[in-house]
């Protein structure tokens, strides 16, 4: 037990370092990633986002003690600088990194919890005014259809997401550009882009706040890049991007309307 407390704070402590270095070194990185491919960039991103973890496990699979007292080498007992190795002091630094680290993560999961039962409540909430019968376009794509007079298409659910599109959106678009629009939701169901994009936000969570954002947004614009892409396959690069453009044009309308009226 003792081993094992004294690890996980050196495990703490150099999860915090990494977290530090990465959020240091990440607006260099982020803003060269768009040159590279879609699977290069996801590839980055979740590296990068994952990097603490995998750094501070390893830590701890590193510097265990082979036997009693002893590391691999004496060069490593000496970097670690392990006098008892076995012993847990409740008073040393070791102890108050733990604590730290502990009410940090009791904070951090109740926080997130307490914003996700927020969020599912309200779109509980808003998916009760859809349509209980599935739409259909073209025989194949499936959507539910939202009475609101915001023009919107989105995909929401962990383990079922499920497509929404709303009708202020349905009586703007002709039948080819609801066709895009659902296609590019089915990318984000087909790659389960929702609960990626969960775990993804939680491992980013732990970083600073400019970092965590940064992270969050260009893993949110390659989802929707690669959505897409996977809608060119059917349809003309032109009309995906007029189409995706017409609907960025409405909700900004929208938007401006509202601040205009003072919402």
């Amino acid at each position: 037990m003792a081993i094992t407390l004294n690890l996980l704070s050196i495990a703490v402590l150099v999860f915090a370092i990494s977290v530090v270095f990465i959020a240091v070194i990440s607006p260099f990185t982020l803003h060269r990633i768009a040159q590279f491919t879609f699977g290069i960039r996801k590839v980055i991103l979740w590296s990068l986002v994952t990097a603490p973890w995998w750094i501070a496990i390893s830590c701890v699979g590193f510097f265990w003690p082979r036997q009693q007292d002893i590391f691999p080498a004496a060069l490593l007992n000496d970097f670690a600088h392990w006098h008892h190795v076995d012993i847990f002091s409740f008073t040393s630094w070791h102890a108050v990194t733990l604590l730290s680290a502990s009410a940090y993560l009791l904070w951090s999961v109740t926080r997130t919890v307490y914003i996700r039962r927020k969020q599912a409540s309200s779109m509980a909430d808003l998916i009760g005014l859809s349509d209980i019968k599935l739409q259909h376009i073209n025989g194949k794509q499936g959507y539910y259809s939202l009475p609101l007079p915001i023009p919107a298409a989105f995909t929401t659910g962990l383990l079922s997401p499920k497509i929404y599109v709303t009708t202020a959106l349905k009586e703007r678009v002709n039948e080819q550009e609801l066709d895009i629009i659902v296609r590019h939701e089915i990318a984000h169901v087909e790659s389960r882009d929702p609960l990626f994009k969960v775990v993804f936000a939680t491992f980013a969570a732990f970083f600073p706040i400019t970092a965590t954002r940064e992270l969050i947004k260009q893993f949110t614009l390659l989802t929707e890049q690669m959505a897409d892409s996977a809608v060119t396959k059917e349809y003309d690069n032109l009309d995906v991007a007029q189409t995706l453009i017409n609907v960025a044009r409405m909700q900004r309308s929208v938007d401006s309307m509202h601040n205009n009226m003072g919402f």
